[in-house]
């Protein structure tokens, strides 16, 4: 019926009807009761009334036409009785949700919804969905469930490598691969210059490739640490629920061989060993920096040959810059240890010691050793075997 064409009287010269035609573009339409005609109706027009100063008249509106299957209209919608609540239509193939006068939704031509604002790619791409305000209540999303059970909201995130959309499972090659990222949330800030870098993420990861219901994955924490622009990883929990902090600090020096003649007559050596593993590169010259405030745990071990009988006095020191825990080492009914009597069948003193210690960003902590008594220094720190000279720590938290 889309076809069809509306009919009219046709009049003959006296006013009497002669029969039917069809409407054509150029005719007038008349109006009862006095209105005024109507020319030139242009095609798909619909015609509206105009108001009591012009009562009767009729309107072919030029931005409201109708072509049997899609209403076109100007640049919005709204209600008579809510004039300020509307659909917006500015063109460039944008579509804007306005309430209370102002606009509250706006779907771009690339398809992005931004709400509170326009769509934007202030973190180095534009996201399809973007909550956008200036304060708490509007810049905010809340996933809240109501349910008498004890269930909540979720947050789900999916992951496949299907290019087609709605197609999961049972097609081979579907499947994640080891470390495919099963999704992410990320943190931004404006830097001064940008905003385009991120700050922090928790992202999840598989740790195999998945196969048959198998999906073994780890839960990855990461920041971005000063005077760079990307995250670091910094906690990591894996599919067996085995947790590490690959940038957690912690160090381990050893002497790997003889320090010939180090003390003896009450020279103080500083425990500096060859460098095992220092994770933050806190270490250096035997000092340890501390990154952060906090509690940290240290060990030291010492293995010291070359004592001869005069040698009564044996110091283990560790000290940090604001306190020092100098330990004489003292046997269990509290006399002083005379480290040659104390020697093992092979000459050689060995003791080990760890303290627990608070310390400010930027404190720093030393281990050191001295035997005294000796005329001369004869005493060796011996490094030939691995674990008997070293200097450990960690943060604790």
């Amino acid at each position: 019926m889309a076809d069809r064409k509306p009919l009219k009287v046709l009049p003959d010269g006296g006013g009497d009807s002669t029969g039917l035609g069809e409407f054509v573009e150029a005719d007038t339409i008349g109006v009862v009761d006095g209105g005024t005609g109507l020319n030139a109706v242009g095609a798909n027009r619909i015609l509206t009334g105009h108001d009591s100063d012009d009562e009767g008249a009729l309107t072919a509106e030029a931005n409201l036409t109708f072509d049997g299957s899609t209403l076109l209209v100007g640049t919005s919608i709204a209600a008579t009785a809510d004039t300020n609540t509307s659909i917006g239509l500015p063109g460039s193939d944008v579509l804007t949700l306005n309430t209370g006068g102002s606009e509250a939704m706006r779907i771009t031509s690339a398809q992005a919804v931004g709400i509170g604002g326009t769509p934007n790619s202030n973190v180095n791409y534009t996201p399809n969905v973007q909550i956008l305000g200036t304060s708490v209540t509007d810049a905010n999303l809340l996933i809240g469930r109501y349910s008498n059970d004890n269930g909540g909201g979720q947050l789900t995130f999916l992951k496949t490598r299907s290019t087609s959309i709605g197609t999961t499972g049972g097609v081979a090659g579907n499947g994640v691969d080891d470390n495919d990222q099963l999704g992410q949330i990320t943190w931004y800030a404006d830097d001064q210059t940008d905003s385009i870098h991120p700050a922090a993420q928790i992202r999840a990861q598989a740790s195999a490739t998945a196969s048959n219901n198998n999906l073994p994955a780890e839960l990855i924490f990461a920041t971005t640490p000063a005077s760079s622009t990307g995250p670091t990883d910094r906690m990591v929990i894996d599919s067996t629920g085995a947790i590490t902090k690959p940038s957690h600090p912690a160090f381990l020096t050893r002497y790997t061989g003889f320090h010939s003649n180090a003390t003896g007559a009450g020279t103080t050596v500083t425990l500096n060993g060859s460098e095992v593993f220092d994770r933050g590169g806190n270490h250096a010259d035997g000092n340890f920096t501390a990154p952060v405030s906090g509690t940290y745990f240290f060990q030291s071990n010492i293995y010291l040959e070359g004592l001869t009988s005069s040698m009564t006095g044996l110091y283990h020191h560790f000290q940090t810059s604001d306190d020092n825990y100098s330990t004489t080492e003292v046997s269990a009914m509290g006399m002083v240890v005379n480290p040659w009597a104390m020697r093992n069948s092979n000459g050689a003193f060995s003791v080990t010691n760890s303290w627990v210690v608070d310390m400010a960003a930027n404190d720093t902590a030393k281990c050191t050793v001295q035997v005294s008594g000796g005329s001369s220094n004869d005493v060796d720190i011996v490094g030939s075997i691995a674990t008997l000279n070293t200097f450990s720590g960690f943060l604790i938290g």
